[in-house]
């Protein structure tokens, strides 16, 4: 009994099995001298060794006069390292302890820019992956980022940006859901077809794959034996797409 104690107080304090401090060499270096090596680390795209250093910042200098600034670098170091999640984890922490910060728009910027790419790995943004293909929930949550970024800092550096990258997440949005009405199609689900494509009609007004839309709800309702809807379609396709 008395061995179980002192193994279960080594397991609590940390003492016992080779216990390893991760910010050991970190310890006694001042806080600008940390900061310092981190923004260095950026600079030379050395993105692993610029979180190691961001992260030993913020456990051993929580309060320092660098906190602010190095929970900023954090987003951008855990994204170019590949880490996404932490990146967002990054941005929404950055929101929630400084709502009034200095670099609040940034925060948002680049936490749009995390998501628009989240789950996107090298070879596939190289191939150029149709983003439209693939699950639209970060697409949607970038747009959310981007659409508060616009609309809360109209006076920001990344608004011009931000509201560029919304209209392009809004045509992929928009492609996505002709992509499923035309899936249901061709599988002879015309109501779900026609669900799909008028949401497209409906909600995306200005994007580039309305006119496929129309043309989708056209052929689902002439499959259906709805001639008048299909009618109807086939008027709003010509009348808005002459050629």
């Amino acid at each position: 009994m008395k061995k179980y104690f002192i193994l279960l107080g080594c397991l609590l304090l940390g003492a016992c099995s080779g216990h390893k401090d991760q910010f050991a060499s970190y310890r006694g270096e001042p806080a600008h001298a940390i900061y310092q090596e981190a923004r260095q680390s950026l600079i030379k795209s050395h993105y692993h060794k610029a979180v190691e250093q961001l992260e030993a910042l913020d456990a051993l200098y929580p309060f320092s006069v660098y906190a602010e600034a190095a929970q900023v670098d954090m987003i951008y170091a855990y994204y170019q390292d590949n880490e996404d999640a932490l990146a967002v984890a990054a941005a929404d922490r950055y929101v929630h302890l400084y709502p009034r910060g200095l670099y609040i728009d940034y925060a948002y910027y680049m936490r749009g820019i995390v998501e628009l790419n989240s789950g996107i790995n090298w070879l596939q943004k190289r191939v150029g992956v149709d983003l439209a293909l693939r699950d639209v929930s970060h697409l949607k949550n970038a747009f959310s980022s981007y659409y508060t970024l616009v609309t809360r800092f109209p006076s920001s550096p990344y608004r011009t940006d931000a509201i560029y990258r919304m209209r392009y997440i809004r045509n992929l949005l928009a492609r996505n859901e002709v992509v499923i009405a035309d899936f249901y199609y061709k599988r002879k689900a015309y109501v779900a077809a026609v669900n799909r494509a008028n949401e497209v009609v409906q909600h995306f007004q200005g994007s580039p794959v309305v006119e496929k839309a129309l043309a989708l709800n056209v052929k689902a309702y002439e499959a259906m034996g709805l001639r008048p809807l299909a009618e109807d379609n086939l008027k709003v396709l010509e009348a808005n797409f002459p050629n």
